[in-house]
């Protein structure tokens, strides 16, 4: 989507939403009524994300591990760091930044953090890389359970490595 693209496990689907908005709200309905309101909100605000993509291997903590892309222009002052200092000052209360550096991908330099939430009694956490490319910020964010988290790591940091966008 956009030009980004990334390398994910074959249980995933999704995509660019401009392309597959339907297919993905449709699969997300199909899961059951606590998905409805994740496709109701993509159907609402689908330029949001340039790619949403879900695990259709959903854990037993019921959370839908996703994955994320989106991206914003920013000025050519703006860093990495600069763009994690304003999103972790953005973050909802119930929100906690659990670790936060700077990582080498494949491709690029990157910053890092991982959130924690819990919500509706379930605890969700998140790793979110931020990597700057040319005046955009591109923002890729796994999701998933805090009890899958660390199972889920490995797949998450080798798809990652995978992102790549097309100048």
């Amino acid at each position: 989507g956009r030009g980004a693209q990334l390398q994910l496990p074959e249980s995933y689907s999704g995509g660019d939403l401009s392309q597959y908005l339907d297919v993905v709200v449709q699969k997300l309905e199909s899961l059951g009524p606590y998905y409805q309101q994740v496709a109701q909100s993509l159907k609402q605000n689908p330029s949001a994300f340039v790619i949403w993509a879900f695990d259709s291997k959903v854990g037993k903590s019921g959370v839908l591990s996703n994955v994320t892309i989106a991206t914003e222009p920013v000025g050519s002052t703006v860093t990495i760091d600069t763009y994690l200092d304003m999103i972790t000052k953005q973050l909802p209360s119930e929100y906690r930044v659990v670790e936060r550096k700077q990582v080498s991908l494949d491709r690029y330099q990157a910053g890092q953090i991982v959130i924690e939430a819990t919500i509706s009694g379930v605890t969700a956490k998140q790793i979110m890389y931020t990597i700057k490319q040319g005046s955009n910020i591109w923002i890729v964010a796994f999701s998933t359970s805090a009890e899958e988290f660390e199972q889920r790591l490995p797949s998450f940091q080798q798809s990652i490595n995978t992102f790549s966008v097309s100048d």
